[in-house]
């Protein structure tokens, strides 16, 4: 900020710990040369702080007594700033004698669905808003590095037609759901494959009408799209086609965002498993910089996720989605499953997966049931697995811990009744299901670096929630090109 004559850094502080405003603002102004008004807008904040408002009686604040003749008439006054009974925007004259640089702290500390909205203050607002590397992006940034306000959680509508999709953004500070519907106008939009930086990516096929009439050609592959999505902002860019992916074939997706570049990569991996003779394995990148593909070069990174196919009609249902986890090693150019080390196999007898899920950190979660010693009851216990490579280059997921389900320990009353686990950083979330449309789902998020567990109220909206769903971030001002 800027003030007279004199540049101050903002301290780190004011951006992680809120304080009063007339505490920020005397700090801002110590030893520095004043702008003209500036000190007197300080000056009648305070002044409202200790005249207009003193102790509240839970509906009105009683003011300073005034005199009448000889008595003391005590007055009540409605608080006219805000304090947690009555929390009261403050005066827009007040607003405006701030300086930007303060108002841009303030406003990266809203919740995402209104910092998103104040493109509609000003041109001057937006242009900071959709400005990908503008001073406001900026604080916004290290605001939320050290703040995790909210996540979303995004579902399939199974129920209407694909292609459409249910958004459910949940606010911790606020405790409470934000629902809306995302159409993609792809009618055959069945998949949600990979998602980071507040970003998501689509799958999905557009089917030909004069194939739908040749029966011979009905079970041809067909070419996949692939679409990245802002959930937040709505936007889309629908990624050049790659031909060869036609999901018959295990297929690795990964999205990666460039927090600092602001650009992303979208990497697939495919696995051909019905004609081995015919080399097609191998890894492709796409660059949103140059907007193109090209090959994965080798080197000796790997990189661990998991692999999707539609073995059955073409991906025509999201019900024949196969998922495993799996690594792509960049040296041999190959895709395999990888085995688990220790404890159980997150695979059962007939091969049926549990519910699982990987973060970017590279660690596996797996949700089991074990039966305990003492009572012999089935209990819930989640796994917790780390990539580990060895020194011969074998790959595998190394054992680290087990987490207590404390809450919902206990394994579902009901047989119809679904379990789901996602992770997004250091959450995760448990969503207990049933098929009765009557029960609503239960959830909780668990911290997995405190250890604690947090029941999440009811999603305002009954919708099927799949383990293929997905658990992302928000990024209010990332924009597509």
């Amino acid at each position: 900020m800027v003030v007279g004559s004199s540049k101050i850094v903002l301290p780190l502080p004011i951006i992680q710990v809120p304080h009063s405003l007339k505490d920020v603002l005397d700090e801002f102004l110590g030893d520095t040369v004043e702008a003209p008004g500036l000190r007197s807008v300080t000056e009648f904040a305070a002044h409202q702080d200790e005249n207009d408002c003193t102790p509240c009686d839970g509906e009105h604040h009683v003011g300073a007594e005034r005199r009448q003749g000889s008595t003391a008439v005590e007055t009540q006054l409605i608080c006219k700033r805000s304090c947690p009974e009555h929390k009261e925007v403050m005066s827009p004259a007040l607003w405006g004698a701030l300086p930007k640089d303060l108002l841009q702290i303030v406003f990266a500390h809203l919740p995402l669905a209104d910092s998103s909205r104040l493109r509609c203050l000003s041109e001057e607002w937006r242009d900071s808003i959709e400005t990908p590397h503008s001073e406001f992006i900026q604080v916004c940034k290290a605001v939320i590095s050290t703040h995790t306000n909210s996540f979303a959680l995004i579902s399939t509508d199974k129920d209407d037609m694909y292609g459409v999709f249910w958004v459910r953004v949940f606010d911790m500070k606020a405790n409470r759901w934000h629902e809306f519907e995302f159409d993609s106008e792809k009618k055959y939009c069945v998949a949600l494959v990979a998602c980071d930086g507040g970003l998501v990516c689509l799958l999905s096929v557009v089917p030909d009408v004069e194939e739908e009439e040749n029966e011979d050609e009905y079970d041809l592959p067909k070419p996949l799209l692939l679409t990245v999505w802002n959930p937040l902002t709505g936007e889309k860019y629908e990624l050049p086609c790659l031909d060869h992916l036609d999901g018959l074939c295990p297929t690795m997706l990964q999205l990666v965002v460039d927090p600092q570049t602001m650009h992303y990569k979208v990497m697939v991996a495919t696995k051909d498993i019905y004609e081995p003779k015919i080399d097609q394995q191998g890894a492709y990148i796409y660059d949103s910089q140059s907007d193109r593909w090209s090959q994965a070069e080798k080197s000796s990174r790997v990189m661990f996720g998991k692999y999707y196919s539609w073995p059955n009609t073409n991906m025509w249902s999201t019900e024949t989605v196969v998922t495993r986890p799996c690594v792509f090693d960049f040296a041999t150019s190959r895709l395999h499953t990888v085995k688990v080390k220790r404890q159980v196999e997150p695979w059962g007898r007939q091969n049926l997966l549990r519910p699982y899920a990987i973060t970017a950190q590279d660690r596996l979660f797996v949700l089991d049931k074990f039966i305990t010693d003492e009572s012999f009851v089935e209990v819930f216990r989640i796994l917790e697995y780390h990539a580990d490579v060895n020194q011969s280059g074998r790959t595998n997921w190394l054992f680290k811990r087990v987490h207590s389900c404390g809450p919902f320990e206990s394994a579902p009353r009901y047989s119809q009744d679904r379990v789901r686990l996602f992770a997004l950083k250091e959450f995760l979330l448990v969503c207990v299901d049933s098929s009765f449309r009557h029960r609503k789902p239960r959830l909780w998020l668990y911290n997995v670096c405190t250890l604690e567990w947090r029941e999440l109220p009811s999603l305002v909206k009954y919708k099927d929630i799949g383990q293929d769903d997905i658990m992302c971030e928000l990024r209010p001002w990332y924009l597509l090109d």
